[in-house]
């Protein structure tokens, strides 16, 4: 098997990071002050709020960009940090937790709303990350460690 030596690791580091300042960017610079009410805490009610009240063009924006914005982290990490035995657990863990910094500092910047659904849609899309990660790593037989 080819082993993804330290300099495959490293750009996958690299790329980790832009992306991460990618997300931090699009989900705190680049918005508006929010002033009132910038919290969701009911798990599904946005989304359902959504699908019942927005545009189609509106659904696929919230529910695509949080879970396309968040694949990254989920093909990234793996390659870049995680030993093989620990892969799945530490790469949702990061992804979770990053979501949720993020939902925090909107909430305490009042840079957006804090809401459950996208850290359950930017989770996914973590996950989704992953699994291209293993589909990657079974089709060329790339053992990272």
């Amino acid at each position: 098997m080819t082993r993804l030596k330290g300099r495959g690791r490293e750009i996958a580091a690299a790329l980790l990071g832009i992306s991460v300042a990618a997300i931090l960017w699009l989900t705190l610079f680049r918005r508006e002050t929010i002033v009132g009410d910038s919290f969701a805490y009911r798990p599904f009610h946005s989304l359902l709020s959504f699908w019942s009240s927005i545009s189609k063009q509106g659904i696929r924006g919230n529910f695509l960009g949080n879970i396309l914005i968040f694949m990254p982290i989920g093909l990234l990490y793996p390659i870049a940090f995680t030993p093989i035995e620990q892969r799945i657990f530490s790469t949702i863990m990061f992804g979770v937790a990053l979501s949720f910094l993020v939902e925090l500092s909107q909430l305490v910047f009042s840079k957006g709303y804090f809401d459950l659904d996208d850290i359950l849609l930017n989770t996914l899309g973590t996950v989704i990350g992953f699994i291209l990660y293993v589909a990657i790593y079974h089709r060329c037989r790339i053992k990272p460690n």
